[in-house]
């Protein structure tokens, strides 16, 4: 007899053991063991103090919980752990700080997963969330949230945060939330004024857009870090950014979107070091100012490859755009750019085509066997270009075009090196006797290069210095203004 009852005890011991690791405030939820504390999740939230561990036991629990309490939930993984709701507000509706989520599978909300609302210093981790319809995991008016290491698919969005403050999103895969209910179907979707936001190393595929950060004129983002991601597969943009200020886009892959980076109304953005492929258009600016694009790699779209339109203060350096379907770089409307040390090349049109561009500078580029010219000036004044290697490239009778004599093809002493230039160099100078002749009117460089220019001695990424800070800054007002009057 003696036997039996020790061969019971150590049996519930081993049980209790596998299943979750119990100690001193810890309350157990299982939907059909009655040796746990509770069998539903809200009882077990109300009978809760700060700092417990609710250990939810594998089964399935259909039921929306309301959390106004400092717990964690710690399932025992995504495959034994189902929390369904009942598709009427969230999964769970969190309230609280300090409140944790971790190898759960959660689903079939109709406001999220997973809402934290006005709630601080949460986690989410190792779950699996999913076929929620607005959105897998909302954060709204909160601070100092971690997103990191879950599945998060078939939702609304995938992940949407709204006026909140220091939140980390990293290494989840984000896939397919197109395939759920919802507006908007986006990855990441940030909305609103959010504040030091990182989105790191994550996996993000097939929703409509994979980073969507939108706050529509009202507030603005700030410190936005987007670094490390793998975007791709998707029917919009895999970034789009509005109304983005002081922050970094860098170290992504982003391939097989409707366009690939894009920039609207954004104000001292660094993008660099991305690889930018198989997209309609690269990367794209738009009534912006005080960029930094460098070091990408920028190549196989179906259109432009970088495309910067109504804006300025910006600096286009060390960029590779080669085998783009368009013009490997184009400037609209732009003023105050400098666009150097990139090598641009075999893309499908003019290697760089500016319009309507003024005060800009072209210098130290490779620019060869691009269909067009290697650079078409329509419609611009007061901009230079020197130093430049320009080979094989396909003009009308030369590799540079200009319809004005409103800009200068050299720097006063030195101008450009053209493949195809005849002239001599008597003197043994270094510069042609002769100036090589630009397509469109009298324009030439006067003083062509004999030998290649060295566009590969490294130079510093510039930093806007304060004056052209400020210039940035009134300029985006007042183009911010105009829109709005249009």
């Amino acid at each position: 007899m003696i036997s039996r009852y020790l061969i019971c005890g150590m049996v519930l011991a081993i049980f209790a053991f596998i299943t979750l690791n119990a100690s001193a405030g810890d309350i157990t939820v299982d939907d059909d063991w009655p040796g746990a504390d509770h069998s539903t999740i809200q009882a077990a939230v109300d009978a809760a103090a700060d700092s417990d561990r609710i250990l939810v036991h594998a089964g399935t629990y259909d039921e929306e919980v309301t959390v106004d309490v400092q717990v964690s939930f710690v399932g025992n993984g995504t495959n034994l752990t189902f929390v369904v709701g009942l598709n009427q507000s969230a999964v769970f509706n969190v309230t609280a700080q300090y409140v944790g989520f971790e190898e759960m599978n959660i689903s079939n909300g109709h406001d999220a997963g997973i809402i934290y609302h006005d709630a601080g210093n949460g986690t989410v981790q190792n779950c699996n969330v999913s076929s929620n319809w607005i959105a897998g995991i909302r954060i709204q008016n909160s601070w100092n949230m971690t997103i990191t290491g879950n599945e998060i698919c078939c939702n609304g969005d995938g992940i949407f945060v709204n006026a909140s403050n220091n939140t980390l999103i990293s290494e989840n895969e984000i896939m397919n939330n197109s395939a759920g209910g919802g507006i908007h179907n986006d990855g990441v979707r940030a909305k609103y004024g959010v504040r030091n936001l990182t989105i790191m190393g994550n996996f993000i595929s097939d929703n409509a857009y994979g980073v969507h950060l939108d706050s529509v004129g009202t507030t603005d983002f700030w410190n936005i870090n987007v670094t490390y991601n793998y975007i791709m597969d998707h029917s919009s943009e895999g970034i789009l950014g509005i109304w983005v200020k002081n922050s970094s886009f860098d170290n992504n892959g982003v391939y097989f979107n409707w366009d690939g980076i894009v920039f609207d109304d954004s104000n001292n953005v660094h993008i660099a070091f991305n690889e930018v492929y198989f997209n309609m258009n690269g990367i794209v600016m738009d009534i912006s100012v005080g960029f930094n694009i460098y070091n990408n790699t920028v190549n196989l779209n179906l259109a432009d490859g970088i495309v910067a339109g109504d804006s300025g203060f910006t600096f286009i350096w060390w960029n590779e755009v080669y085998d783009n379907m368009g013009p490997g770089i184009r400037l609209a409307k732009c003023q105050y750019f400098e666009v150097m040390n990139n090598s641009v090349y075999e893309n499908g049109d003019d290697g760089l085509y500016i319009t309507d561009t003024s005060n800009t500078e072209f210098a130290y580029n490779d620019i060869y066997n691009n269909t067009e010219y290697a650079i078409n000036l329509t419609d611009c004044a007061a901009c230079t270009i020197h130093h430049n290697n320009m080979m094989g490239n396909t003009g009308l009778s030369s590799q540079g075009y200009d319809n004005t004599t409103a800009n200068q093809w050299d720097n006063g002493t030195e101008g450009n090196w053209w493949s195809d230039y005849l002239g001599v160099d008597g003197n043994g100078d270094g510069i042609g006797d002769t100036p090589y002749a630009i397509d469109g009117t009298t324009t030439t460089d006067r003083y062509p290069l004999i030998d290649p220019a060295d566009t590969d001695t490294p130079k510093p990424i510039p930093e806007l210095p304060f004056l052209i800070s400020v210039g940035c800054m009134m300029m985006f007002v007042i183009v911010a203004l105009r829109r709005r009057r249009d």
